[in-house]
Order: C-alpha cells, then structure tokens, then sequence
C-alpha cells in the first residue's frame, strides 16, 4: 500500500448538522429525528461486483489540480488504515486488517474469497507506523515502528503528555514526549470495548472535546444496512468507564472536532 502526502494543503472533513424545517411542524414529530428516530426498514442488497486489489503502477502518479502536486510519501505498508498527525509533523500509521471467522454456511465462504480478492481480508499487521520527515521535502527520512503487537489498532490521540490508542477491544493509555518514536512500556488499558458481535466492524476512532476532558469513541458497524444502534460514541472522563453518547449514526468513522463540553 502507499500513502500520498499533499504538502500544499489539509483538508478537513467535519460533521454538517443540517436543520429541516416543514411549515410550523416541531422536527421532533418528524420521523427520522430525535432521539428515538423511526427508521425505513433494512433491506439487505447483494453485492456482485467485488474489486481486485493491485499493485500501484510504476511511474504513474494521481492526477492533481492545477496548483497541487503529488509525490509518493511513503509505500511498503501493509494495509494502512487511518493516520494521525503529531504536533511536530509526525505522521503515525495504523496497519491492521479484518480478521477472517469461522465461516457458517457455503454463502459466508464465497464471501470470504471475495473479500479476501479485494484485500479486505488479510494478517493483520497490528502495528502503528511513525513516519519522519524531518526536512519537509515530501520524501520520509525516517521510518520507525511505533507500537506492534496490538490488536486492529485504529484511532489514536495524543492528549498533553498522555498517548491514547484504540484497539478493537480497548482503549490503552501511553505517557508520551513529543519527538519519541516508540511508545514505551506495556501501556495502561482504561476501557474495556466490544469486539465482535453482530455484524461488528472493528474499527475503533477516538477524538476528544475543545476542553480536553472527555474522549468519544466510535464504533462502527460492517453494513450500512445494519440495526440501528450500529454505531455508539461512547465518552469517558480520564479512566472512568465509557457511557453511550448516540446511536444510530449510520456508517461514522469520524467525529465533528466541536463536541459539547
């Protein structure tokens, strides 16, 4: 896999909460909204047309618009899945992978190969990459493993001198100096998660609130077509243990950076 860097801009991708407004009726006798939303029933689609992973073709590079230029930043990582930026230009990499299960009908082997076709399924690196680039040229001087041996590792967050990473069954806890490249000690788990379960996704994203003293996580589910609480943003305080936030977002990954205190 490879990871393209964009040095001459940073695009944010935020959460846009859109109010609809239909004569003088409340929005909350409209189905669909509030707390407990009516929601169509799900109807499961079969999915015929899987993709084939590949390699990136040699010499050719993405088309960028005019102004921006694209160069590869770094290549060779084994399913990297979400990035997260230090303070100081650090750029952390989680690599992990779906695990394949024990398949329970002929039906659940097909899949299995097509997922496995489109690379969706594979080992799991489990690790977190840092990537160094010290002089801001766009090519990664330094390469270091930061965390191995996790378990679908995923969101990561550095809070003052706390570094916080979330596997697919917990959240752990890492003190941190800026400029370290390797976590060190066995880290301290503060919050038990959910892994597995139905139709679980095992991707699990941690952001934190302006103030610094809450952590939302999201945990998602493998459809879109799932049952409704498929995606919980649970909070906690420090090490206190984790409380819903909402459910029934459908398909997050990622949150707004303006959370309620």
């Amino acid at each position: 896999m490879v990871v393209f860097k964009r040095t001459t801009a940073i695009s944010l991708f935020g959460l846009v909460l859109t109010r609809l407004l239909v004569g003088q009726q409340s929005s909350s006798n409209l189905p669909g909204i509030g707390p407990n939303p009516r929601l169509p029933k799900s109807e499961l689609a079969e999915t015929n047309n899987f993709s084939t992973k590949g390699k990136w073709p040699e010499g050719v590079m993405p088309k960028a618009p005019s102004g921006f230029r694209v160069q590869r930043f770094a290549d060779n990582l084994v399913n990297p899945r979400w990035l997260y930026v230090l303070p100081n230009g650090d750029i952390l990499v989680a690599e992990a992978s779906t695990k394949p299960k024990p398949p329970k009908s002929e039906k659940d082997r097909e899949h299995e190969v097509l997922l496995r076709q489109a690379g969706n399924i594979s080992t799991s690196a489990d690790r977190i990459t840092l990537l160094r680039d010290a002089d801001k040229d766009g090519v990664v001087e330094t390469r270091t493993v930061f965390r191995e041996k996790l378990n679908q590792p995923f969101g990561m967050l550095l809070l003052r001198d706390q570094f916080y990473l979330a596997n697919t069954d917990g959240i752990l806890r890492f003190p941190y100096k800026l400029g370290q490249t390797r976590l060190e000690g066995p880290g301290q788990k503060i919050l038990e998660l959910p892994a597995g379960g139905y139709n679980n996704h095992w991707t699990r994203n941690l952001i934190a609130n302006p103030a610094g003293s809450k952590i939302y996580i999201a945990a998602r589910s493998i459809s879109p077509l799932d049952r409704p609480a498929m995606l919980q943003r649970m909070e906690f305080r420090k090490s206190i243990a984790g409380q819903t936030f909402s459910r029934s977002i459908r398909m997050g990954a990622a949150s707004a950076s303006t959370l309620p205190d």
